[in-house]
């Protein structure tokens, strides 16, 4: 079992690789890998007969197992054709070995799988591989280019010459799942050379496609980023950067939420406009587990980052606060009412009052109104 790479990505079918002779004969194009001498910490891939393993993921579609392991000067001999449906190319594996299949037609294989052993059968002047790989279904000798397709593992051995003469491409990173909670590198086409260091680093491979998480950044021409402990750069006619940013989750009134309405909205890591970038958060809502002020805004704690409570954020309460609020509103609405009930009791003694002394006055006037009188 080999190294695996990704479903989508072809790896070399050879453990130890040695490219022996190449054909570029009227647009068909293959590649002879040949045997290296009995290594015996590796006795199933090095010898006269090491195995042969898949490209990537895929279903065996031809086997031919008819030709003797001694040249018969009959075309490819045995061979097995794979076709791997995910990426839409196959390979053949020519001069096979009589009887050395571990596969059948109509399996599915897996890649870096075992399914035969390098021969000598048909036209064959020793013991090789020719291997051709195109695209679609397969054609007899329709075999394409496919040295920058083909990516070679810490598990691959490549010969020095090899290398030199056919700038054999290393994954030295796997690329990971998207995710938008991260910073990444989206790597989309080919060629994207990963280097040492920044700038002009030591390349040491190729990043194939998909993305990548990175860790730093340092600027120049390019925008270059920390891949483990590799350098690739991030705004090429290939790559391009995604800055981190959170993600929303669903609208709950049983917890603080800020419901973010703007784009663009920065993800700093303290509260300050001074504090580091993050990433940026997408319109909706999030949980707001604190927050905080300086002398300019107030901050939003959400996923152990900060976000400013800005116009275009809008905060949600929880409902049971919410709640909480309300009944002690009806309480003091309760009470302002049984004070203005005893309001209203007083005010009513104190009429009685002002009767009784308005009775009084208007008593003591009528007698002064009479002495008047009669003096």
């Amino acid at each position: 079992m080999g190294m695996p790479l990704l479903p989508s990505v072809l790896e070399w079918p050879v453990r130890k690789v040695w490219v022996s002779a190449d054909y570029d004969d009227h647009g068909y194009k293959a590649l002879d890998l040949g045997w290296w001498d009995y290594d015996a910490s590796m006795p199933e891939d090095t010898g006269r007969n090491p195995r042969l393993y898949a490209m990537a993921d895929g279903i065996v579609v031809q086997i031919v197992n008819s030709h003797p392991d001694d040249p018969d000067w009959n075309g490819y001999g045995n061979y097995i054709v794979i076709e791997y449906p995910s990426i839409g190319m196959w390979s053949l594996f020519a001069h096979i070995k009589k009887d050395s299949f571990f596969v059948s037609v109509g399996d599915t294989v897996r890649q870096g799988d075992p399914v035969a052993r390098m021969g000598n059968s048909g036209y064959s002047y020793g013991n090789h591989l020719h291997l051709e790989v195109g695209y679609g279904h397969f054609v007899r000798h329709g075999g394409v280019d496919y040295l920058p397709l083909v990516y070679a593992t810490p598990w691959h051995v490549i010969d020095t010459e090899t290398q030199r003469d056919y700038n054999i491409r290393h994954m030295v990173l796997s690329p990971v799942d998207k995710d938008i909670a991260q910073n990444q590198v989206h790597v989309f086409g080919d060629d994207l050379r990963v280097r040492k260091a920044p700038i002009n680093g030591e390349t040491v491979g190729y990043a194939v496609q998909g993305y990548y998480s990175y860790t730093d950044i340092v600027e120049d021409e390019h925008i270059w980023c920390r891949v483990g402990d590799y350098w690739i750069a991030a705004n090429t006619d290939v790559s391009e950067l995604l800055r981190a940013s959170f993600v929303p989750v669903d609208k709950d009134e049983s917890v603080n939420q800020a419901e973010v309405t703007i784009d663009d909205l920065r993800i700093r890591k303290e509260p300050s406009t001074k504090a580091k970038i993050l990433g940026y958060a997408p319109v909706g809502f999030y949980n707001v587990d604190e927050t905080e002020s300086d002398d300019e805004l107030v901050w939003l704690k959400t996923n152990g980052a900060w976000i400013a409570f800005v116009d275009g954020v809008i905060y949600h309460g929880k409902k049971e606060d919410k709640d909480k609020e309300i009944e002690e509103l009806k309480e003091q609405v309760e009470h302002l009412q049984e004070e203005n009930l005893k309001l209203e009791n007083e005010v009513s003694v104190l009429d009685n009052k002002c009767s009784a002394l308005t009775d009084v006055v208007k008593g003591i006037k009528e007698i002064c109104e009479t002495v008047l009188t009669e003096v």
